[in-house]
């Protein structure tokens, strides 16, 4: 929460602080993988996913209102309306396709399929001319294959199973990345002109409703789990940090950073997922783990260094 006071406060944010708030997130995502395993084994995937919105509308609503740290947006339509589709694209269509998907297919799967999302932005922001050609694109192109072939061998890409049991699943998981990516190269310029964190807040309400009415089959049968220290303890990480801090940040940082930097840092989840699976769950590092993790380091170094750095518009 220190950060997102920090960024708030910062109207020309330095490159580090906005490397700091991409790597944040991502370690948050990270290690919401495990928190979220937890979670599911007690709440149907789309139940959870529109509490978890509620939970973190109504928090961040109440810190806005009782601070008043920011002026309410008096665009009428002209950033509601914008906002509506971001919110469709950004929560409603990617929360729901990904918890569908990997309802449908197996970790493995959903794990290797959600590097395209990266992929997808980078051929979308190419496309639509969004980020300027310059002498550093073969440095850029040459370090964002080095991480995806990092992330694709910590995701062991040789497990990978196509099957008609899964295909529905894969291709669930495969709509996710492309809405997501979508969002990314969208909006970069309405995160630019309006107030972030009632832009994030409002996201969370537009996400209430669209979640919510994909979820009513689910709640038909829903019974409300026994409320243990654990659970709730996972369920507040979940709220706080995977939704309220991971969103806002994502957020800011589109306002301060290439969409392609967005969705790169995504390739930092692999390796704090094998951190944390290694503190909890004492499995070991593997020598392949280490090496796909340079890999991955490297290559995104070399994609956000020089001229094309994160902190260019």
């Amino acid at each position: 929460m220190i950060l997102i006071v920090l960024v708030t406060l910062t109207k020309i944010p330095p490159f580090w602080l906005v490397i700091v708030a991409l790597a944040t997130v991502q370690i948050i995502f990270g290690a919401n993988y495990v928190v979220s395993k937890s979670i599911l084994g007690h709440f149907p995937p789309l139940v959870w996913a529109v509490i978890r919105m509620i939970l973190a509308a109504v928090i961040m609503g109440t810190i806005l209102v009782m601070t008043r740290l920011k002026k309410h947006p008096s665009d009428g339509m002209k950033y509601f309306g914008p906002l509506a589709i971001y919110s469709i694209f950004g929560i409603i269509l990617n929360q729901s396709f990904f918890l569908m998907g990997l309802k449908r297919t197996t970790a493995t799967n959903s794990a290797i399929i959600n590097v395209l999302t990266p992929v997808f932005t980078m051929l979308l922001v190419t496309i639509s001319g969004k980020e300027a050609k310059s002498a550093s694109s073969l440095r850029r192109n040459f370090g964002f294959l080095i991480a995806l072939s990092g992330v694709l061998a910590v995701r062991k890409i040789e497990d990978f199973k196509f099957s008609d049991a899964t295909f529905l699943g894969d291709v669930l998981t495969i709509l996710n990345c492309l809405c997501f990516a979508i969002f990314l190269t969208t909006s970069k310029k309405f995160m630019e002109a309006h107030d972030r964190l009632w832009t994030t807040f409002y996201l969370f309400v537009f996400a209430v409703f669209g979640i919510g009415l994909m979820s009513i089959n689910e709640w038909s049968g829903f019974v409300m789990p026994e409320m243990t220290t654990p659970l709730l303890w996972s369920m507040v990480f979940a709220v706080i940090g995977a939704t309220i801090m991971t969103y806002f940040l994502n957020v800011w940082t589109l306002a301060h950073a290439n969409p392609t930097h967005v969705a790169l840092g995504m390739y930092i989840q692999p390796i704090v997922a094998a951190i944390l699976a290694s503190i909890v769950f004492d499995e070991k590092i593997s020598f392949r783990t280490t090496v796909a993790s340079g890999m991955i380091f490297i290559g995104l170094f070399l994609v956000i260094i020089g001229p094309s750095g994160a902190n260019k518009k």
